[in-house]
């Protein structure tokens, strides 16, 4: 369930990915910190998603949004597993290297 100052607040006025103006969309509050609310947003007309990060202070409410083709259930998952390490990177790149993706990209 949503906090009260959020139900209240038109977070994003468009969907980035239709365009739709004042697009009707399902809101999930994923996490709520101390700092702030994290939100997944789900446009109900063209399916695209946002993870949205609310921060309200005394001069207002910041907002920070950024695609994402994660489902609400699939943020938290994400969440949990922490930050990527360098052994994380290192293993990514290795593997693009194996499939020929890194040659492709440079080449």
């Amino acid at each position: 369930m949503l906090p009260d100052n959020l139900n209240s607040l038109k977070i994003i006025s468009e969907c980035p990915v239709c365009r739709k103006k004042q697009f009707p969309a399902d809101i999930n509050l994923v996490e709520e910190r101390e700092e702030g609310h994290l939100l997944h947003m789900q446009c109900k007309l063209c399916s695209g998603s946002l993870l949205v990060f609310v921060n309200f202070n005394d001069h207002g409410a910041n907002v920070i949004g950024v695609l994402t083709d994660l489902q609400s259930q699939e943020v938290g998952k994400v969440l949990s597993r922490g930050p990527l390490t360098a052994d994380d990177f290192l293993e990514i790149y290795q593997k693009m290297n194996q499939e020929g993706i890194v040659k492709e990209l440079l080449g």
